[in-house]
């Protein structure tokens, strides 16, 4: 079957729209039974799909750079940069499509439009953009990401496992699940689309749309005299090269615009043969999906299931956005306390050897009281020096206190030295030396700096 982009060369002026720029459009086929294998293995069948679109999204990001400058100077986004941003958005609404259940049948690889598929996307004729709206999206598209976001988490969590439940066991998805997904899918196609620039019409429209009023895909563009390039379907190109020849050369190429004097078709996909799907495209080969209409109308029940999405993902949203700042704490921690480890390290390790200096000191200086008040001077000095270097460690909140234990052990130790540094005969030296009580506070000194190495090791 052939096909072609549905995001098409300008031409010289967009068709012109009774309701301003159109907006992004997605139609899904009717709930129909689905297999519980591939409804019980369905993330795991969509692993391929993943890993490609991965790295799909890396090439459009940019992809979507480069248009962002064409767009900014020029007010257009280039035909090369819509083909493909088109492309894979299509792609991407299937896939999302298939791994909310809205359909059993395995999405194709390819950017391509596959009209056989349950799941179709129709891009509006590409519009002008405004420069400010182009220059501000960053900004503009804030409030429409969270939307996104909160709908990711309350149709994918939660919800999304119920309905995957129910559709395990009953071996289908309920109507209410159904039009309430396609809503969610809609609205995030919009989003991206709009993230891209496809279109300038702002996402909306997630509680589905008024009833009476056609689609613009429904109904042909305002009579200005203007021509889109595409005929009769907007934004998918001639019927002729929608549908193609049969296969095998079975006939003619079916067109329902060719007969002459036939009804006027709908704007779209072409006439629906019935609702929902259109006919074969020729011997052995899936139907051609057609949708009766472009608009989504939900149900109160839908509706309802739509704000149960928004309250729980808000909910799921609040608590993991909790969750991250608490882990982002945690990191921040674990690396204040690594670093924190390896100053408080090097400097006990300068403090130690100037202890081993000054026992050795006081050693060769054989009962002269002068030699050993000058060895308890420096020590005083360097213990006063570790207290110091030991304020300028930043430590994790929760190793504050024991960081604090630990500067006033080494500063009462600089006070013990600084006071038997001063002693001016043998008997005071040793009365001064017992009444510090020198040893158990070196010994006190030694406990709060293991745990304070105790508290830093534990992020």
């Amino acid at each position: 079957m052939a096909t072609s982009s549905s995001y098409q060369a300008y031409p010289g002026s967009a068709p012109e729209y009774r309701d301003g720029p159109p907006p992004v459009l997605v139609a899904v086929a009717d709930p129909a039974s689905q297999r519980r294998l591939t409804v019980l293995v369905r993330l795991i069948l969509l692993v391929p799909h993943f890993f490609v679109l991965y790295f799909l999204a890396l090439a459009a990001c940019v992809v979507a750079f480069l248009g962002w400058w064409a767009a900014l100077f020029t007010g257009r986004l280039p035909q090369w940069v819509g083909d493909f941003l088109g492309g894979l958005l299509r792609w991407a609404a299937r896939v999302f499509a298939y791994e909310l259940l809205l359909t059993d049948a395995y999405p194709p690889f390819t950017i391509d439009d596959v009209p056989t598929y349950p799941v179709r996307l129709a891009l509006p004729a590409p519009q002008r953009l405004n420069r400010a709206a182009v220059f501000f999206r960053f900004i503009l598209v804030i409030p429409v990401s969270i939307v996104s976001t909160v709908l990711a988490f309350g149709a994918g969590t939660l919800m999304g496992f119920i309905a995957w439940l129910i559709t395990l066991v009953a071996g289908r998805l309920p109507a209410s699940y159904h039009q309430a997904f396609t809503a969610v899918v809609r609205y995030q196609m919009r989003y991206y689309a709009y993230w891209a620039m496809l279109t300038p019409t702002y996402p909306g429209g997630l509680f589905g749309d008024k009833p009476g009023i056609p689609s613009w895909a429904d109904r042909p563009a305002a009579p200005t005299g203007i021509t889109p390039p595409f005929g009769a379907a907007p934004g998918f190109g001639t019927a002729e090269s929608v549908y193609g020849t049969a296969p095998g050369g079975y006939g003619a190429p079916y067109s329902p615009y060719a007969a002459p004097g036939a009804a006027p078709v709908p704007a779209g996909y072409g006439y629906p043969a019935r609702p929902g799907y259109g006919a074969p495209v020729g011997y052995g080969a899936r139907p051609l999906f057609q949708p009766s209409t472009w608009s989504l109308l939900l149900t109160s029940r839908a509706k309802k299931l739509v704000t149960t999405f928004i309250v729980l993902g808000a909910v799921f949203w609040i608590a993991d956005v909790g969750l991250q700042v608490h882990n982002a704490r945690h990191e921040v921690n674990g690396l204040v306390a690594a670093i924190a480890t390896n100053e408080l390290r090097s400097a006990h390790g300068t403090l130690n050897s100037q202890v081993t200096a000054w026992q050795n000191a006081v050693q060769a200086c054989d009962n002269n009281l002068p030699c050993v008040t000058s060895a308890d001077a420096t020590a005083a000095t360097d213990f006063s020096t570790f207290a110091g270097r030991l304020r300028a460690i930043p430590l994790p909140a929760s190793a504050a206190s024991a960081g604090a234990r630990l500067d006033a052990d080494a500063t009462t130790m600089a006070q013990d030295f600084s006071v038997l540094s001063n002693t001016t005969s043998i008997s005071q030296y040793r009365s001064t030396f017992t009444s510090s009580g020198l040893a158990g506070n070196l010994a006190q000194f030694n406990a709060d700096y293991s745990a304070l190495g105790q508290e830093l090791s534990s992020f």
